[in-house]
């Protein structure tokens, strides 16, 4: 599948999930959100990007616990943004934006984060380049996905494309590594963990380098 027809077809897929998806990704959402911030919280004040959004769980937890923080939401759905539009701190914050162009400077943002939409990304390199592209001096990109080390990813790995799923892939951690390298950005933390006895994360925090 190539990128626009992909993106036609994630676009499609959570514009239909827009109304049921926090009822029904509640507990992952707020699970995935915490073990993120839990490894690298914004600084005070900090401009934060979160690159695929959805309905902008992660922009109203920084509102809460970061009051701080101005932080900015893309995602390729826009049904998922009017859901998130409707939440407290993600007043004129949310954008319709695909990862891999990104409508902003270079050196725009602190903190660019990112969760559970790796798997996703048709060209994740180019993507992680833009993400690079817009940090500032000191920044940090910080990646959460499903981590292909655990036996539960893998299942759905070779199950979502069956079910015409817009699934692309699932990266091991090592594999993550290497594409946030490849991109340019120097690997200063890679944990891999549980949220339930099921769901298998990882979360990367890198810096720009040089």
């Amino acid at each position: 599948m190539t990128e626009p027809s992909h993106s036609t077809a994630t676009r499609a897929e959570y514009n239909a999930l827009a109304h049921v998806y926090d009822q029904r990704w509640a507990a992952y959402v707020a699970a995935s959100n915490r073990a993120t911030l839990h490894r690298c919280p914004p600084s005070p004040g900090a401009r934060v990007l979160d690159i695929a959004c959805g309905t902008g769980e992660l922009l109203v937890a920084l509102a809460g616990a970061y009051p701080q923080v101005h932080a900015t939401g893309i995602d390729l759905s826009e049904p998922m943004l009017h859901v998130a539009a409707a939440k407290p701190g993600t007043a004129g914050r949310l954008a319709v934006a695909d990862a891999h162009t990104l409508p902003f400077a270079d050196g725009a943002f602190d903190r660019v984060y990112t969760v559970s939409a790796l798997h996703y990304l048709p060209d994740p390199g180019l993507a992680l380049r833009e993400a690079r592209r817009t940090l500032a001096p000191g920044g940090r990109l910080v990646v959460t996905d499903w981590c292909h080390d655990f036996i539960g990813v893998r299942l759905l790995a070779w199950l979502l494309p069956r079910l015409g799923r817009a699934h692309v892939k699932t990266y091991s951690a090592e594999e993550l590594r290497s594409l946030l390298e490849e991109a340019g950005l120097v690997v200063e933390k890679l944990d891999t963990y549980k949220i339930t006895r099921f769901w298998g994360l990882m979360t990367a925090v890198a810096g720009a380098g040089v």
